[in-house]
Order: C-alpha cells, then sequence, then structure tokens
C-alpha cells in the first residue's frame, strides 16, 4: 500500500480554528538585547499529537487575486531581510498529549553589524496526530492508497534591532465599488522605513444627517507591496446617500498590539450612493 501525506497550511492568524495544536502567540517579536522568546504549544484534542517545528523567510502578501498568502522567495533580494538563518527552537519535536500544554523556545543568534531594522521569518508548526487509523482509498487500477493528514501553522517571526522606523503610502488612490449589498475599499501599499508596518482600517459609515450607521475595523499588516479589497456589508443601510470615512492608524486589538511602531494615521473620504 502506498502512503501519501496531506498536508493542511492552516494560515496566520487564523491558526487555532481548525488545527489539531492551539499556539500562544500568534505572532513573535524579538526585541534587542533580548535572545529568545516562548511560544506554548498546546493539546486540545482526545488523541497524541506529535509536533516539530521548520524556519523558514517568508512574509504576509496577496497573490494576483488579492488572496492573503505566505511570500517565499527562494532567492533573497535586496530588501528582504530573513532570520530563518540564525533562529533555532528547543525543542526542535515534541510529543503533546491530549489536554498537554508545553513551551518551545526560540532563540535568535544575530550576526554581528546587522543594521538597525527588522528581521523576518515563518515558525512552521508541524503536527499530526499519532496512532491515528489511515484513510484508504482504492483506485481503479486495485492498488491502494492511504492518506495521512499534516497540518501546518505558520507563525511569523520578527526580530528587531535599533531605531525602527516604518510607515505605509499607496500606489494610486484607494478606490471604493459597491456590488451585491457590499462596499469594497481596494488599496494597494507599500511600505517604507525599516520595518513592517502593523495597523488598522476603521470604517464609519455616517447618513446624509451626518448619523453613523455603521463603524467596522480590519487589521493589516504591510511588510513590503500588498494589495488589499476589504469588504463591509452595507445590504442593511437603506436608498440614500452616504460618507464613508476610512482612517488607517497603528493599532491592534490581537498579539501584536504592544509591538505596534507609532505613527500619524491617514485618513480618506468618499461620498458614495445606494440606489
Amino acid at each position: 500500500m502506498k502512503k501519501l501525506v496531506l498536508i493542511l497550511f492552516i494560515f496566520l492568524l487564523t491558526v487555532n480554528l481548525y488545527s489539531y495544536v492551539r499556539v500562544s502567540p500568534t505572532v513573535l517579536f524579538i526585541n534587542e538585547p533580548k535572545r529568545s522568546a516562548a511560544l506554548e504549544i498546546s493539546n486540545s484534542t482526545n488523541n497524541e499529537i506529535e509536533v516539530w517545528f521548520e524556519l523558514k523567510y517568508g512574509y504576509t502578501a496577496t497573490d494576483d487575486s488579492n488572496r492573503l498568502v505566505i511570500a517565499t522567495p527562494e532567492k533573497l533580494s535586496g530588501d528582504d531581510k530573513s532570520a530563518s538563518e540564525w533562529i533555532t527552537t528547543y525543542p526542535t519535536k515534541m510529543v503533546l498529549k491530549p489536554n498537554e500544554k508545553k513551551i518551545v523556545r526560540v532563540m535568535v543568534s544575530p550576526p554581528a553589524g546587522i543594521s538597525d531594522g527588522e528581521y523576518w521569518a515563518r515558525v512552521i508548526v508541524n503536527s499530526k496526530q499519532i496512532g491515528r487509523q489511515l484513510k484508504i482509498k482504492e483506485n481503479p487500477s486495485g492498488a491502494r492508497i492511504g492518506f495521512d493528514i499534516q497540518q501546518q501553522l505558520s507563525i511569523p517571526f520578527h526580530y528587531r534591532k535599533g531605531k525602527l522606523t516604518t510607515t505605509f503610502d499607496t500606489m494610486g488612490n484607494p478606490v471604493i465599488e459597491i456590488k451585491d449589498g457590499k462596499l469594497h475599499f481596494k488599496i494597494n501599499m507599500f511600505r517604507g522605513g525599516n520595518s513592517s508596518y502593523w495597523g488598522m482600517f476603521n470604517f464609519m459609515i455616517t447618513d446624509k444627517s451626518g448619523k453613523l450607521v455603521k463603524k467596522e475595523w480590519r487589521h493589516f499588516v504591510v511588510y513590503k507591496e500588498i494589495k488589499r479589497d476589504f469588504i463591509v456589508d452595507i445590504k442593511d443601510l437603506t436608498h440614500g446617500d452616504y460618507i464613508l470615512n476610512v482612517i488607517a492608524e497603528p493599532k491592534r486589538y490581537d498579539d501584536a498590539a504592544k509591538f505596534v511602531i507609532k505613527t500619524e494615521p491617514k485618513s480618506w473620504k468618499y461620498n458614495f450612493r445606494i440606489q
């Protein structure tokens, strides 16, 4: 019988929704002179889970369809500041019993003389159930193939040295589009400074009397260049004229909150009509 491994990749900050293990925090920052940070790995299932770790260079980007992906270039360019070659985990693998928690330490040994700024990597947390019965599938030729499911979580890692600066600018003006009861805010951003930009967009819609009728927010991060299409559901708004105010500010409500680099907020204003 042939055995195939089906790898289920679980993206970024949704990591704890569908995985065998839970990881906390969901993003790592180490500021000099610190040399390590801790990840808590917990097993909330009723099965033993095997866990092992990989380290790769990567960052959040978008593909041609504006879907979030993790870019992992094989060849680094001049603006690729990779930390993947000088970070390690201890231990490198572990076994978690049902409902057990363990700590893995992520340790960094930066080379001497690196410039100020931020260096990136991804801590890949692989996991699979131990003793799980393989799913058997028989193909038309009569061969039997067993499928073993392996899951991967990708945790963003950042090492910060010296004076940190960040901002983001836009390529062209952001645009809005009203379609099928949804408001799309489309923006193409590129980062300035020497560190990634972590922040949030605030979307505030007022009617013609100035009354606030909808307020929502969305987290975002800019490592290099990224195109985003943020969607606000407006099916509950009646026909008429409205104003959309959008504010981008360096603020978060998640594990990255205390590592945000303060910068000036940016804002945009749009008039639109619901027919």
